[in-house]
């Protein structure tokens, strides 16, 4: 079945920035340095009834395909082995996780320029994915914070939703690693789904503080997700 195609509203970080040119393959300077922020254009809720259910291997999207091609495959899904986040200062990612808090942080120290700090829980994947939608595990290796710098103190998406973040693993304090994010991909609600990871070999890690009240399905899964499906495996999002 073919992948059906998403379209994107694209969110320059900085302007004048050429999605076209930009990638990890070249460390840019402070000059040329150009980050984007794509956000998926939100489907209505909930989906529609599907005739067929199609899965296939994970596609980046054109603006993010500079970016994926600097990694090697098995650095792009962290799933299908056991995956560590932590010990990874100094590497590359592309991290997928549900983003759990949003902090702006003024210009300061190491920092010229102020910037968004996300809490991310993040999301084991193994490369396969749904036609119609992105599919994460419901796993995780544990929370990472992630360094965005957008100009806007408000952001062009909301909390609780699913973010891959590509970049470099700068820092780790306390076991929570923090990557300096050169490109994020965001999916909105109803844009992306849950598998149950049923793996001894791959244990969870995610913060159990994101598990109070969370009545856990055997099957995470669903082709219809709705408000009631995010909201109970989550928690209600913020307006």
């Amino acid at each position: 079945m073919t992948l059906s195609v998403l379209l994107t509203a694209v969110l320059l970080l900085f302007p004048g920035s050429d999605a076209r040119t930009t990638g990890p393959a070249q460390e840019p300077s402070d000059s040329t340095e150009r980050q984007l922020i794509e956000v998926e254009k939100q489907k209505t809720l909930p989906h529609e009834p599907l005739e067929i259910l199609g899965t296939g291997f994970y596609k980046p999207s054109k603006i993010e395909e500079p970016y994926a091609k600097g990694f090697p495959p098995i650095d792009l899904v962290t799933g299908s082995t056991p995956a560590e986040i932590v010990g990874r200062v100094g590497q590359q990612v592309a991290w997928f996780g549900i983003v759990r808090e949003d902090t702006w942080v003024k210009a300061g120290g190491d920092r010229k320029e102020g910037h968004h700090e996300l809490l991310v829980e993040h999301k084991y994947f193994d490369g396969l994915t749904d036609a119609h939608q992105q599919i994460v595990s419901f796993a995780g290796g544990g929370d990472f914070k992630a360094i965005l710098p957008f100009p806007e103190k408000k952001l062009p998406f909301k909390t609780l939703t699913l973010v891959r973040c590509y970049g470099e693993v700068s820092s780790e304090d306390a076991g929570i690693p923090t990557v300096d994010v050169k490109f994020v991909r965001v999916w909105p609600w109803n844009n992306f789904a849950f598998m149950t990871l049923d793996n001894e070999k791959i244990p969870d890690r995610t913060n159990k503080r994101w598990r109070k009240g969370i009545d856990i399905p055997e099957q995470a899964y669903s082709a219809t997700p709705d408000t009631s499906y995010y909201e109970k495996l989550l928690g209600k999002q913020k307006k």
